[in-house]
């Protein structure tokens, strides 16, 4: 198994290929899903417990058995409550078999749409667990949960509210640089917002600073450096901390353990 920068991953194909499976348990570093977003398709259902899921501004609440798939652009974030759950993300580009069908995955691939228990999707979910899967198989289940999905949609599209949408630059900058030094400039910039403003604007809609959700970030990517074996202030410089006692503070601030101890857990 390979860890991923952002859930417990299983790469189930090739570049040709790009279709990812997310397990997540209390145990999991990213267990509380940060508000992120991406381009892919991503297919969520709950195992275990209870998960509070936003899409953009919307609000679900998905208990054992259901499932959602939610269109690319979405921005999304979660709460679990005693809950695991699986994640499938996908391209859409795996989808495009003709120009037709790629005009409608473009056009009406573009509301979310929630399952209860749906034969389809668990079998779907089932084949993605196994070792050596039949892509085939998994291309028949991917076209049946999409067809349905589409069929099924009532017309209430999720639409990004001006808010999300004008902090997804800096969502998206810390995703892809929190290795690197980051300042609160730095997200502004990408936000055209001026630095006093942005703090008040971020916190506004996520909750959290953007040095909350930022540490937040490094320190979930930690968790996963610490599990495969790397060192403490291996982890930290790699995470964006350049002041060890500040990573271990911010760690047990969030982990409720040290770095160290974390590392050494079965």
């Amino acid at each position: 198994m390979k860890i991923s920068s952002y859930h417990e991953l299983n790469p189930r194909g090739t570049p040709d290929f790009p279709v990812e499976l997310y397990v997540v348990n209390k145990n999991h570093p990213r267990y509380n899903m940060q508000f992120h977003w991406h381009s892919d398709i991503e297919i969520i259902h709950i195992s275990k417990g209870e998960l509070a899921l936003t899409l953009n501004d919307t609000h679900y609440s998905l208990t054992v058995g259901e499932s959602i798939v939610v269109p690319g652009g979405t921005v999304h974030g979660a709460v679990p409550c005693d809950c695991e759950y699986e994640c499938l993300r996908f391209s859409k580009s795996i989808l495009y078999a003709t120009p037709e069908i790629k005009k409608i995955i473009k056009t009406k691939l573009l509301y979310p749409v929630k399952f209860k228990e749906n034969a389809a999707m668990k079998n779907l979910f089932s084949l993605m667990q196994e070792e050596d899967f039949d892509r085939l198989g998994l291309m028949s289940l991917f076209f049946s949960v999409i067809a349905e999905t589409v069929n099924k949609q009532d017309g209430t599209k999720i639409i990004a509210e001006e808010k999300i949408e004008r902090i997804k630059p800096a969502i998206l900058y810390i995703e892809d640089n929190y290795s690197n030094c980051i300042t609160v400039a730095d997200l502004a910039k990408e936000c055209l917002m001026s630095s006093n403003y942005f703090i008040k604007y971020f916190k506004e809609v996520t909750e959290q600073t953007p040095v909350e959700f930022l540490n937040r970030h490094r320190i979930e990517a930690a968790c996963e450096l610490l599990l495969s074996g790397h060192s403490v202030t291996e982890t930290a410089f790699s995470c964006g901390f350049n002041d060890l006692s500040y990573f271990i503070h911010v760690f047990k601030k969030q982990t409720g353990i040290s770095p160290k101890k974390y590392s050494n857990r079965e």
